[in-house]
């Protein structure tokens, strides 16, 4: 808005506006598209347990290890049920099998928040979503 305020003239208003919308609405997009191909990409590959490695390190070095390594083989265990309802969804497209999906991403992400939890309680900062990259 600060562009347009304080732009010379009206016609350098506008023109600041049109320029707005031929670079910003693709780079939205971009923006979005990056977004979705991440979620793709690891509804087909295995997902960490924690995308912040150095807190992921702290927790594996701490009093929580233990309660850790029974949420990473959870997470193991339902990568393996999620590959394999992947790949019968290849073959034949069902309801069924997407409300499988969905329930087995459900439990992903309650694993993620029992792992966040525990990462809180060893002092540490549960905040990943930036580490994904």
């Amino acid at each position: 808005m600060g562009r347009y305020l304080t732009a010379k003239n009206l016609k350098e208003s506008r023109v600041g506006l049109l320029m707005n919308g031929i670079v910003k609405v693709p780079m939205q997009f971009c923006i979005l598209l990056l977004g979705v191909l991440v979620f793709s990409f690891y509804q087909f590959h295995k997902a960490p347990a924690f995308f912040n490695d150095y807190e992921l390190t702290r927790l594996e070095n701490s009093q929580y290890n233990d309660a850790l390594d029974i949420q990473k083989e959870k997470l193991a265990h339902i990568n393996d049920q999620k590959a394999v309802l992947l790949k019968g969804y290849a073959k034949t497209n069902s309801d069924e099998k997407l409300i499988g999906l969905k329930h087995l991403q459900d439990s992903v992400s309650l694993i993620r928040n029992d792992i966040k939890d525990l990462i809180k309680e060893n002092g540490g900062s549960e905040n990943d979503t930036n580490y994904i990259f």
